[in-house]
């Protein structure tokens, strides 16, 4: 084995972002936008570490506790929602740098990062967003991940109509160990997203030994994913094991280094290809929404994305879910809205719609990846400032005739 460094082009080169910051000056100033999470860390130095007015943060409220300090510790899941925004970090690709954030009134834009799946549009979350939508507000919510469960699996908010539901696209670069493996006859790259507080950093290449690997697969055919303590004696080996199961991954090498394992390498059934900008996040959703309107409607960078992580919890993350592609969309209407403020949220999202550009799942035939997965496509920020809005969501649910048959 030996580790190196990950490949790949740049987050914000995959999308326009970096043309947008340099060419058209845009980092989303004077733009009001409210996250609704978790809570978040505003002590984090890539947040500034300040809550109040004047500041990146300027307001936030909690509602479990009812008071107005949203600090968060404890979760995370709100500290990276909003570093994708707002860091002001070189670690992290941000993409609205001068907006400010909070939960208040007034805001021009909201981004939803949480939900719930297999429900109805008139699900009281999906209500409450579309209620904003037709005041004008832009409201982007994530869509869910349950890629592997079927069609109709986009969640609430997501379904309501008016509202941007952010389906996901894999990042093509981002921090990770990556080393090969040496076969007799063949090399694999392998590459690992750490948990939080992990440093990634890799310098050239180090060889790290030779260990003979065998596979669960081969070795108990019923315990491929190593949740049932291993029987067989894996002394000075490393060991293959199936990604998934009802266990986590801490209890797949607890089970391995009970039977004596070197290491423990966890394999996945979706392959990464050198030389794709991006792909559709396996994770991401599958539409339609419960009423047949056509959702997703645009995609995100969601797949393998750092950002800023509670300061008790290690300070960085790299995690995945359309949780993480809804703020990037947040953060591209946001910078729209510094350039035109005046437009309503359907134009705006009519607008990030038309500048996607789909993914082809066979380009030697220009097939493209359903619409059902991935909407409009992967949002090109760079695209949307000189786009004409005109397209409109689709649907297969003809209003005129609802109801005209008992």
């Amino acid at each position: 084995m030996s580790q190196g460094v990950p490949l790949g082009s740049p987050v914000h080169g995959v999308t326009g972002t970096e043309a947008i910051h340099e060419t058209y000056g845009l980092t989303g100033q004077g733009v009001r936008v409210a996250v609704v999470d978790s809570g978040v860390d505003y002590k984090h130095p890539g947040l500034e570490g300040w809550l109040g007015p004047g500041c990146r943060i300027s307001f936030g409220y909690d509602l479990v506790d009812n008071d107005a300090d949203p600090y968060d510790d404890c979760d995370g899941h709100g500290t990276h929602v909003m570093g994708i925004l707002a860091a002001n970090d070189t670690r992290v690709q941000i993409i609205a740098p001068g907006a400010t954030f909070g939960a208040y009134q007034r805001a021009q834009v909201i981004n939803i990062s949480i939900g719930f799946p297999d429900v109805w549009p008139d699900y009281p979350l999906s209500h409450t967003a579309q209620y904003y939508v037709e005041r004008g507000v832009v409201i982007v919510a994530a869509a869910g991940n349950q890629g592997v469960a079927g069609l109709w699996r986009i969640g609430s908010s997501a379904s309501a109509p008016g509202v941007i539901a952010a389906c996901s696209f894999d990042a093509s670069q981002y921090r990770a160990f990556y080393f090969t493996i040496s076969g007799v006859k063949e090399h694999i790259d392998y590459f690992f997203s750490p948990p939080a507080g992990v440093d990634t950093d890799t310098d050239g290449s180090v060889h790290l030994g030779q260990y003979p690997i065998v596979s669960m697969a081969l070795l108990e055919p019923d315990n491929t994913d190593a949740c049932q303590p291993i029987q067989t004696r894996l002394d000075g080996r490393v060991v293959m094991v199936k990604r998934g199961g009802i266990c986590t991954t801490d209890d797949k090498a607890d089970n391995a280094r009970n039977a004596g394992a070197a290491a423990v390498i966890v394999y996945n059934n979706v392959m990464i290809f050198k030389g794709h900008n991006a792909l559709p996040s396996y994770i991401s959703p599958w539409g339609l929404s419960p009423d047949f309107n056509l959702k997703p409607d645009v995609c995100g960078l969601g797949g393998f994305i750092l950002s800023t992580f509670p300061l008790s919890r290690g300070g960085y993350a790299t995690l995945s879910g359309t949780s993480r592609a809804a703020p990037y969309i947040a953060g591209v209407a946001a910078l729209y809205l510094q350039m035109d403020g005046t437009q309503q949220a359907d134009a705006v999202r009519r607008k990030l719609m038309n500048s996607a550009r789909p993914y082809l799942s066979k380009p030697s035939d220009k097939m493209l990846t359903s619409a059902a997965k991935q909407g409009a496509g992967l949002s090109l920020n760079g695209d949307a400032y000189h786009t004409q809005p005109v397209s409109s969501t689709g649907s297969i649910h003809d209003e005129a005739y609802a109801g005209c048959c008992n």
